[in-house]
């Protein structure tokens, strides 16, 4: 999504919380917009009262039933004509959101890569294979004593803590109860880059953990930090029930 950096990119520059508020309200305002002058307000008004009105007549009608029938009935269709005329702004906004979410979660994830950075390589290897699983990078330098020598786990994984400069790495990984060894393209840079490997050994695939960002720091709930997505659900909630009343939306 680069072809969004020239008109979004500018947040970048600022702290990841204020900028996912921000990239928030934006989207808030231009969901707003689009609704409010690609539906007819005074119709849109005039079916949230209605609904308001039913609402109050089925509360009085608690008492008879059929009454509180017949209401809930009418309330329904004038409920489902509110929701019908609410559907078409969203066509016009769905594609577009699509993409600056996107680019948001290109960009909120993981922190960048700074050089020499201590990162974890995770092999997976194929069902069926065991053993002392092994990592030969020239370029690339254990962060850790032996840890480029690593024990497959019950998961088929062997995670390798290594450091190196940003780029391009080549990599052999192999197990020590086989001959073969599988060459590996480990790709180090700003942002994530799934890595690639050929040959016909065991390996399934090979991941590159790049630390998570957590907006909110060291705020958590159990084990589970709130990443961008969780935050912005909740600002885009709080900001689009505030400039609705502001922007007298229906």
């Amino acid at each position: 999504m680069a072809f969004l950096d020239p008109v979004l990119g500018w947040t970048l520059l600022l702290p990841t919380l204020l900028a996912i508020f921000v990239l928030s309200l934006l989207i808030t305002l231009i969901i707003n917009l689009i609704y409010k002058y690609t539906t007819d307000q005074k119709e849109m008004k005039r079916l949230k009262e209605s609904i308001d009105d039913y609402r109050k007549q089925i509360k009085a009608a608690k008492d008879n039933p059929k009454k509180m029938m017949k209401l809930n009935n009418e309330a329904m269709s004038v409920n489902m004509s509110y929701m019908s005329k609410s559907l078409k702004p969203t066509l016009y906004t769905f594609i577009p959101i699509i993409f600056i979410f996107a680019w948001m979660n290109g960009h909120f994830t993981y922190a960048p890569l700074e050089q020499g950075d201590p990162l974890t390589i995770h092999v997976y290897f194929g069902d069926g294979f065991s053993g002392m699983a092994t990592l030969t990078a020239p370029t690339l330098m254990p962060s850790e004593a032996n840890s480029t020598i690593q024990q497959v786990d019950g998961d088929n994984l062997a995670a390798f803590a290594v450091t190196g400069s940003n780029g391009v790495h080549y990599a052999q990984v192999g197990l020590s109860n086989l001959e073969v060894r599988t060459n590996t393209t480990i790709y180090l840079g700003e942002r994530p880059k799934e890595a690639e490997f050929k040959g016909t050994g065991p390996v399934d695939r090979v991941i590159v953990e790049y630390p998570r960002i957590r907006p909110l720091g060291n705020i958590h709930i159990g084990s589970w930090y709130p990443g961008w997505l969780a935050i912005y659900i909740v600002l885009s909630v709080l900001l689009s029930i505030s400039t609705r009343k502001l922007m007298k939306i229906y």
